[in-house]
């Protein structure tokens, strides 16, 4: 298996100062760009009816009100049988002393973050590519550390994202505490539970549901795929730190950067970027310490930096709109016509 070298310091300096002139660049374009912010429409009343003493007949209107997310914390949260009273369950829920511990910590974690501010014009960049595409409504709530934010359709039919505030408290001990006997909570992936990354944790929701799925198991399908999902979000929050935008320390993404001519070279060995394999594509295109094969500085999901500049590539040489990326499921074709050559 082809050896990945690490690069000397002074070359990441470079690529260092390098990224701080990209990032400039964007940021100048962008801010020159007329498109007016989308009103992030931020429905609290979840959360603000956890209390010692919820009133029966407020909670009764909104179970009525919300009534697909009723089901949702009743079902997928509370796991309550159909058979079992809703309301008591409901009543339960919110004065719970936890839940009612954990709304103040939310609250301070919360306190300076705008979502007007974070969201307005990453969605206003979205509907601007894909118009017909609902911008959505967003609920906050408690969800027991199980959900971080999910997709939904409203009562009405209309797209919704719940999210769960006690996912994004920071450097916290209680995450360190769930790992004990929660994977989910390894330091690797608590490290960007936190409002810093919620804003591009939104976007990455959205942009998971206008992407069709991979056509084939294929390892090349997943990391195209991955890379669709990481320019889109680029486009469209260009103000984001690269560790932000990546998920990864500063660190490991320039080291990522700095070794992209090795990490394709790892994909050719033994043609892994064409294998079929479950295996892989989980260990290697999803959250993990390092990624397998590579030395121990490779951060997880390393190859999807890959996928991202196969894709940056294929929007330059073939002028493809964004939703003409989202649909294209030939990805031998986006590779061929991308003229991809790794620095």
């Amino acid at each position: 298996m082809t050896q990945i070298v690490f690069h000397s310091t002074n070359r990441l300096i470079t690529l260092g100062i390098g990224l701080m002139l990209m990032l400039n660049s964007c940021k100048s374009e962008f801010n020159s760009e007329k498109i007016i912010p989308e009103n992030v429409i931020l429905e609290e009343s979840w959360f603000n009816s956890i209390s010692p003493n919820p009133d029966i007949d407020q909670v009764n209107n909104l179970m009525k009100k919300d009534s697909s997310l009723t089901q949702i914390i009743v079902g997928a949260i509370l796991g309550v049988s159909k058979s079992s009273p809703v309301d008591s369950a409901v009543l339960h829920y919110l004065s719970d002393s936890i839940n009612l511990r954990l709304k103040d910590s939310c609250e301070k974690a919360f306190s300076n973050f705008d979502w007007n501010k974070s969201l307005g014009l990453p969605l206003a960049r979205l509907k601007a590519d894909f118009p017909e595409k609902s911008v959505p409504a967003f609920y906050t709530l408690i969800t027991g550390f199980n959900y971080g934010i999910f997709y939904f359709q409203d009562q009405y039919g209309l797209d919704a994202i719940g999210i769960g505030k006690e996912m994004f408290l920071g450097n916290t001990a209680l995450y360190d505490h769930l790992s004990i006997t929660n994977p989910n909570f390894s330091s690797y992936i608590n490290r960007t539970f936190n409002t810093t990354h919620l804003p591009e944790k939104i976007i990455t929701a959205i942009v998971v549901d206008i992407l069709p799925d991979p056509p084939s198991n294929r390892l090349l399908d997943y990391i195209l795929n991955e890379g669709k999902k990481l320019y889109l979000i680029k486009k469209w929050m260009p103000e984001l730190a690269d560790s932000t935008w990546f998920e990864t320390t500063q660190d490991q993404f320039l080291w990522t950067k700095n070794n992209e001519l090795d990490i394709w070279r790892f994909l050719l060995t033994d043609k892994l970027i064409y294998k079929n394999s479950s295996k892989d594509i989980a260990n290697l295109t999803q959250p993990a310490p390092h990624s397998m094969g590579m030395p121990p500085e490779a951060p997880g999901r390393a190859i999807n930096y890959i996928g991202y500049k196969i894709i940056e590539n294929y929007m330059k040489s073939t002028g493809a709109s964004c939703k003409d990326l989202a649909l294209e499921k030939d990805y031998d074709k986006i590779l061929q016509s991308s003229k991809y050559k790794p620095r």
